[in-house]
């Protein structure tokens, strides 16, 4: 792997993907920049409005980014009140201005050149703003929804990696429930399934493009997670005791007790149908437990014999797994 390819983190929302993004950018050569949905968004318009002239898709995407950029350098969040980041919840570093010439660009280059490769000079020009602003020569960039668009980002860039975050489907289900007010304990174990298999697809299509970094562990060994993580992504993991030192000296808490919570907040019921639905996928990654009140972790040596087997064949992934 190049030592500056690309870097895309993604996974199910609440998995831990801002914790991991921000630890990684204390790495002296690392820029974190993250919650960038534009860049999905902007994709979807351009490849994938058959239905859309292209004046229509012109002006949409200029609308995408002017509202999604009418804030910066601020981004609206929706973190808990316990959450907090050494970058914030949000880092992006170049301008409202910059980024509506950005897309201006990207709408000329389109018409004369491949269009992926005008999709990557954008990123590449505004990302590269953001590096150069952090002082450091590689950015990595996570937004959760990537998972569901790893193969729109492969098309993008050939070279790239990409880091799946998982998370107890139940205790996501949790969250995302708290955050917008929601048993509906169903839908999110479906949603949660989804997006781990979506990631599932990028596996069987590119093995030795994907990590999988699970959250409890990145909790309880972060070392050893930012380590492995630093390795995967050609980077040097020497620096990793220090950047932990960093992280906690800043008042950042990593707070393994907020694992498990699904148990004191399912019913057996909840648990049943949770298990019925995804069941496959929890155990897979380790998450034995179907009742409250049961012991969630197999040892650690059990979680990687499980993961292990996981989604390795080298068939293609369909085009619903990865689309834009």
């Amino acid at each position: 792997m190049s030592i500056d390819a690309p870097v895309f983190i993604g996974g199910a929302g609440r998995s831990g993907t801002t914790l991991l993004v921000d630890m990684l950018g204390l790495h002296s050569r690392l820029s974190p920049i993250y919650e960038t949905d534009y860049v999905i968004g902007l994709g979807q318009l351009l490849f994938a409005s058959p239905g859309l002239s292209r004046s229509e898709v012109e002006s949409r995407c200029r609308s995408l980014m002017a509202d999604w950029a009418k804030d910066l350098p601020h981004r609206p969040d929706n973190k808990a009140p316990h959450e907090r980041f050494h970058h914030g919840p949000h880092h992006v570093l170049f301008n409202r201005e910059q980024a509506m010439e950005a897309v201006e660009q990207l709408l000329v280059d389109v018409r004369s050149t491949n269009p992926h490769q005008a999709f990557r000079a954008c990123l590449d020009k505004l990302f590269g703003i953001h590096t150069r602003l952090d002082s450091k020569p590689r950015w990595i960039n996570k937004t959760p929804s990537y998972v569901l668009s790893t193969g729109f980002l492969a098309n993008v860039y050939p070279e790239m990696v990409f880091i799946n975050c998982v998370r107890d489907g139940r205790d996501v289900a949790c969250s995302m429930g708290a955050r917008v007010g929601s048993r509906n304990f169903d839908y999110f174990a479906r949603w949660w399934k989804g997006r781990v298999q979506a990631a599932d697809a990028f596996q069987r299509a590119y093995p030795n493009k994907i990590k999988t970094v699970i959250y409890e562990e990145l909790l309880t060994h972060p070392e050893q997670v930012l380590g492995e993580v630093l390795e995967f992504v050609g980077e040097s993991n020497q620096e990793v005791e220090s950047m932990l030192r960093r992280y906690t000296q800043n008042g950042v808490v990593l707070d393994p007790s907020r694992t498990g919570r699904w148990r004191e907040r399912f019913t057996e019921d909840d648990a049943d149908r949770f298990w019925e639905i995804a069941g496959v996928e929890l155990e897979r990654f380790g998450y034995v437990a179907k009742h409250p009140g049961v012991s969630v972790f197999k040892t650690q040596s059990e979680i990687s014999t499980a993961r292990t087997g996981e989604a390795s064949a080298p068939s293609r992934a369909s085009g619903s797994a990865t689309s834009v």
